[in-house]
């Protein structure tokens, strides 16, 4: 899939749209959605929403999230934890790829579960 800032389908999509997605499909847990022109607004929604929805776990297990500040050491990027390292992501100039962790290791600003998403049939669609 393509990269497209703002995008929510196949046909092109950022990072939030790709997780927003792949929860959905894949997982059946239906997230928050919102619309921001840059990617640098991506943080500050995080921050407002991130303790309703998510809980952060020290060991992540595949299929949660994992947050990024590329720029700050606020969120400015997510993707979502595959295991062994790896994680899938929608970035610009390549759009949906696995990537290692590596250098984004260190970016990383944590790694969080849906709540009470194996629990909760609420957040299921």
């Amino acid at each position: 899939m393509p990269y497209l800032s703002g995008g929510r389908d196949r046909s092109g999509i950022d990072c939030w749209g790709f997780v927003i997605l792949i929860l959905k499909e894949e997982m059946g847990i239906k997230l928050f959605d919102y619309q921001y022109s840059d990617d640098s607004e991506l943080g500050g929604m995080i921050i407002e929403h991130i303790y309703e929805q998510f809980e952060r776990v020290e060991q992540p297990k595949a299929g949660e999230l994992i947050l990024f500040g590329t720029k700050t050491d606020i969120p400015d990027h997510i993707g979502v934890y595959l295991g062994k390292n790896r994680f899938i992501h929608s970035i610009r100039g390549h759009g949906v790829i696995v990537s290692k962790l590596g250098v984004w290791k260190g970016k990383a600003y944590g790694y969080y579960r849906a709540k009470n998403a194996d629990k909760d049939s609420s957040q299921r669609t």
